[in-house]
């Protein structure tokens, strides 16, 4: 394989380039992605290969620097990469299996094709950074705060960039420390959902527990395990939610203000919905529909606590994928 790059052109006055150039380093990033080349070469091309310049004479020729001037360093650095047998980094990959995984943790699903749109690649049709003028009339701009308010977004953008660059090591960083930040926050579900997962064996286990009544009724005596179910099940809602405690103050604010915006789209969720019919109900509906409000709002829940488990072992397998060699 060669490569050939065609030179710039100079001001013979000032010795100045007369275009704003990019670096061979970042041009030929995407070369970085070949393996097993037989033979590389990179140079620069000469005046007689570029059938736009054929007619130059001598003097327009002076007027050409090539772009390997001081670039041999890494013109060898290159050759080596590409024509060894070193792992790739699949960074598109990595990166996607990245922006899926902090995504799965918003429960709102407006909310999760803003965050694709914003730090994602191309999704449904849908360009990322594009207009969100529609989207904006629903609020939704909101969720996104300025630069530095929300570390977390501003590690996907700075990962994004990373991706874009073919800076691995960079990338790498970024995600490290999104992936702590939500270390927390996934232990506080994974521990939420055990609790209630326990609590539905434990009385469908025991025979005079709340999941296997004999009767349709809602006798007096059940009130006190209908409340421990829905403590458990607020629990799990509260896990899932976006936690203010936790958050730097600059995000708190950001979050107090839009907070009426916040509580208006997150009380459409089917497990808020059913939490209302539950607290409005409670010791006066029948069984039958207190199960079937429960059943509504554990489902949701366990919905997008699955689509979350996914991520570790979806990331786990890209690394170990990497070590693989072509």
């Amino acid at each position: 394989m060669e490569v050939q790059l065609i030179p710039a052109v100079i001001d013979t006055h000032t010795q100045s380039l007369m275009y704003d150039y990019q670096s061979p380093q970042k041009v030929l990033k995407p070369l970085h992605a070949l393996r097993n080349l037989e033979q590389f070469i990179l140079r620069d091309a000469d005046v007689s290969e570029i059938p736009s310049f054929s007619e130059l004479d001598l003097v327009a020729a002076a007027q050409l620097r090539g772009h390997m001037q001081g670039e041999i360093a890494y013109g060898i650095e290159l050759r080596t990469l590409v024509e060894d047998n070193t792992p790739i980094e699949f960074l598109v990959a990595m990166h996607h299996r990245l922006v899926s995984y902090t995504v799965a943790f918003e429960r709102y699903e407006a909310f999760r094709h803003v965050l694709y749109r914003k730090y994602g690649w191309v999704k449904d049709g849908i360009q990322r950074d594009q207009d969100t003028s529609q989207t904006s009339n629903f609020g939704l701009h909101a969720y996104i705060p300025e630069p530095g308010i929300d570390l977390i977004h501003d590690s996907l953008f700075s990962a994004r960039t990373a991706v874009e660059n073919f800076d691995a090591m960079q990338f790498k960083i970024k995600r490290a420390f999104i992936l702590e930040n939500l270390e927390e926050k996934f232990q506080s579900i994974m521990a939420a959902s055990r609790k209630m997962v326990e609590f539905i064996k434990e009385h469908k286990r025991d025979c005079e527990g709340l999941f296997r009544p004999r009767l349709r009724s809602m006798p007096g005596w059940r009130i006190s395990q209908i409340s421990e179910c829905l403590v458990h099940l607020e629990d799990y809602n509260d896990a899932l939610r976006r936690n203010p405690s936790s958050m730097p103050l600059d995000l708190k604010v950001h979050m107090r203000h839009y907070q009426k915006l916040f509580e208006d789209h997150y009380g459409t969720l089917p497990t808020d919905l059913a939490l209302v019919k539950l607290h409005k109900n409670i010791g006066s509906a029948g069984y039958r529909r207190f199960f079937e409000s429960f059943g509504v709002a554990f489902d949701d829940l366990d919905r997008q606590y699955l689509g979350i488990i996914e991520g570790p072992a979806a990331i786990i397998q890209m690394r170990h994928s990497q070590r693989t060699r072509l």
